[in-house]
C-alpha cells in the first residue's frame, strides 16, 4: 500500500472551512445571546445620513444620462409603477451600504465579507435588484459625520434585532421621468421596536442639496429647528394632496372641509418636509402607500411634534417587512390632526 501520494486540498473549501470555524468560534465563546447583540444608533443615523447623500449623488448622474424607464406593473389604481437606472443605482449604494456597515457578527474588515453572508436582512429597499447587479456600483458608507448636530450626539445602543430600516433609493419616480426633480429625495428611516425613531430626507436637486435628519428625543438638523411653532391655519387650510395617485382625495376634501385649498405635489417626502416647513396645513392620502414612503416623514414629523396616522386613527407600526403596504391611505399634521381627523374619518373606509 503506497502512502507517499500527495493531497490535493480545494482553496475555496479550506477558505469556507475556516470562515464557518470562526463563527462557531464566536457563537461558542463570545458570551453573548443572538438577541443581545446591540449596534450604536449614533452610528446608524450617521450612516443613514451618508446613504441617503451618496444615493442622491447617483441619481444626479441622470441630469446627462438616458434613465430608462420601464413600468414594474401596475398599481391598483391602473397607473404605471416606474423604475428607472437611477431608482437602481440609488438602491445599490444604499442598501448594500447600510447592509454591510451593520453586519450581525462584527469582525476584522478582511472578514466582514463572509461574516455579512450571515447578517440578519433588517434594511428594507423599494426596489429590488439583487447583488450581482449592484456589484460595480456598491460604495462603502462613512461613520464620520460633517454636521456639528450629530458629532455632539451621545452614543445608544440598543439590540440589532429591535431595529428596521427603510429605505426609498428615489422617491417621486414619476416626477423624475417627467423631469419635476424638485420633488425627489432619497430616504431612510431606523424603527425600533416598530416606532419611527430616525429619519433623513435628502433632496439632491435642492439649491444646497438639503439633508433633513431626526432622532427623536435627542437631535435634528439645523433646517429644521424650530418648525414646531408654524402656525396652521384651520379657517381656510391648505392641504397637499398626491398629483399621480390622488384617487378621490380631492372630491372628500370638498366634501369634508369645504374651505380648504387643495395643492398637489410629487413624492411623500417631499410633502411632509412642505408640511414640516409651514408651508401647508395637511397632508392626506387615500390610496394605497408604502411604509418605505412614509417611514423617514412619520419620524421626522413626530420628532418636531407632529402626527401621522392612518385614517383609522391609529400609529404605523415599522417593524414588519413583510407587511409594507398602509391600504387605506394616511393623514398627517403638524399641529391639529385630531381635527383634521374628525372632519374626515366619516368619509373615508377603515
Amino acid at each position: 500500500m503506497n502512502f507517499s501520494g500527495t493531497v490535493k486540498l480545494n482553496p475555496v473549501g479550506v477558505f469556507v472551512l475556516l470562515g464557518l470555524t470562526f463563527i462557531f468560534f464566536v457563537y461558542s465563546f463570545a458570551g453573548k445571546k443572538t438577541n443581545e447583540r446591540e449596534v450604536n444608533l449614533k452610528n446608524v443615523l450617521i450612516a443613514a445620513v451618508n446613504a441617503a447623500i451618496k444615493g442622491g449623488d447617483e441619481i444626479k448622474v441622470f441630469n446627462t444620462v438616458d434613465i430608462n424607464k420601464r413600468s414594474k406593473g401596475k398599481t391598483k389604481e391602473g397607473a404605471n409603477d416606474f423604475i428607472t437606472d437611477a431608482d437602481v443605482r440609488s438602491h445599490c449604494v444604499m442598501y448594500y451600504g447600510l447592509r454591510y456597515m451593520f453586519p450581525f457578527i462584527k469582525a476584522g474588515s478582511a472578514l466582514n465579507l463572509i461574516i455579512s453572508h450571515f447578517a440578519i436582512t433588517f434594511v428594507i429597499s423599494e426596489e429590488t435588484p439583487q447583488s450581482d447587479v449592484c456589484e460595480k456600483y456598491y460604495q462603502k458608507l462613512s461613520l464620520n459625520a460633517d454636521d456639528a448636530n450629530i458629532n455632539a450626539l451621545n452614543d445608544v445602543y440598543v439590540p440589532i434585532d429591535d431595529i428596521t430600516i427603510w429605505i426609498d433609493p428615489l422617491d417621486a419616480t414619476q416626477e423624475f421621468t417627467e423631469q419635476l426633480r424638485e420633488y425627489v429625495t432619497t430616504m431612510v428611516c431606523v424603527a425600533v421596536k416598530g416606532k419611527p425613531l430616525i429619519g433623513v430626507i435628502h433632496q439632491p436637486f435642492s439649491k444646497q442639496s438639503i439633508t433633513s435628519w431626526s432622532w427623536l428625543g435627542n437631535g435634528i438638523s439645523n433646517n429644521l429647528q424650530q418648525k414646531n411653532k408654524v402656525k396652521v391655519d384651520t379657517t381656510n387650510p391648505k392641504i397637499i394632496v398626491s398629483r399621480s395617485h390622488s384617487g378621490e382625495v380631492k372630491k372628500i376634501i370638498k366634501h369634508a372641509i369645504p374651505t380648504a385649498e387643495v395643492v398637489t405635489a410629487g413624492g411623500a417626502g417631499y410633502k411632509i418636509l412642505q408640511l414640516i416647513n409651514g408651508n401647508v396645513s395637511a397632508y392626506i392620502h387615500m390610496t394605497a402607500i408604502k411604509k418605505w414612503d412614509i417611514c423617514s416623514g412619520n419620524a421626522i414629523l413626530n420628532s418636531v411634534g407632529g402626527h401621522l396616522s392612518t385614517f383609522s386613527g391609529k400609529d404605523i407600526n415599522y417593524a414588519d417587512g413583510n407587511d409594507s403596504v398602509i391600504k387605506n391611505g394616511i393623514l398627517a399634521a403638524l399641529l391639529n390632526h385630531e381635527w383634521f381627523y374628525q372632519k374626515l374619518k366619516s368619509y373615508v373606509p377603515t
